[in-house]
């Protein structure tokens, strides 16, 4: 249980399962800056060349759009593929340190702060090596599951309906 909510089928449904793990502020940023990025990118890609998005829009618009920011438009996703990066990161961060304070109470065990520690924070705002700490976090998961001896509610045989 994580943000007080219980593990069902959408965990298999990537974006909204990120957002419901991470804190509910951090999560409608990213939602934000995600339909952001997407927006920005069907300028980009599309803009005034496809009648599509300009049926959408309003080729006015995307005219309006192209001429007044140019190649900024660019840059501009850029910036938000970056911030985005960043609140990823810091979300996995906020989850890090709940699963930690979890192993915490229940091991019993203190968690020191090492050089491994410091690498798998600063490797969860770094796009290319985040799975690396999530790996990590995956990890200390799987080991309160064994020590607490978890089984699930249901039997395999359940979760799959007679034909």
């Amino acid at each position: 249980m994580l943000n007080d909510q219980e593990a069902t089928y959408e965990r298999y449904i990537p974006f909204y399962q990120e957002l419901t793990i991470f804190p509910p502020t951090l999560a409608k940023f990213l939602a934000f800056l995600w339909v952001g990025t997407a927006i920005l990118f069907l300028i980009i890609t599309l803009g005034s060349k496809s009648g599509a998005l300009g049926s959408v829009l309003g080729l006015e618009v995307i005219v309006t759009i192209e001429r007044v920011f140019g190649d900024t438009l660019a840059n501009i996703l850029a910036l938000v593929l970056i911030v985005s990066n960043f609140a990823t990161g810091a979300g996995f961060m906020h989850v890090r340190k709940d699963v930690m304070r979890m192993d915490i109470e229940f091991s019993g065990r203190v968690n020191k702060r090492s050089v491994v520690e410091l690498f798998y924070y600063i490797v969860l705002y770094i796009p290319v090596f985040r799975c690396l700490a999530l790996c990590n976090i995956w990890n200390t998961l799987l080991r309160l599951t064994k020590l607490n001896k978890y089984k699930p509610a249901l039997d395999n045989n359940e979760l799959y309906e007679d034909n």
